[in-house]
Order: structure tokens, then sequence, then C-alpha cells
């Protein structure tokens, strides 16, 4: 994964997918497992285009 504040399309694919991973199944609990790439989706999640465009 790059740089959140640069994301090329295949950062944007990424953070979708987990995006929709922590919608429908949140109970699996990856980020414990998963701190690292926890930490790359929190940062890219603040980028206003995927902020605007998160599920409600």
């Amino acid at each position: 994964m790059g740089d959140p504040e640069q994301p090329d399309l295949g950062d944007l694919a990424i953070a979708s997918a987990i995006g929709y991973l922590d919608l429908r199944l949140s109970e699996i609990g990856w980020q414990q497992r998963e701190t690292g790439l926890a930490q790359w989706c929190k940062q890219i999640d603040e980028r206003p285009s995927l902020a605007q465009t998160r599920p409600a």
C-alpha cells in the first residue's frame, strides 16, 4: 500500500474493499490482528473523497 496522501487506484480499491468488509462483517475484528493495515485505513479514510462517500 502506498502513501495515504497520494493514493493510486490500487490503494482506493483496497480502501473500498476494506470499507465494505467493515460494513458487512465488522464482527471479524481484523483490526486487532492487522494493526499496520488498520492504521493505514484510518489515514486514508480521512481523505475528503472517501469520507464524503462513506455509507451512513
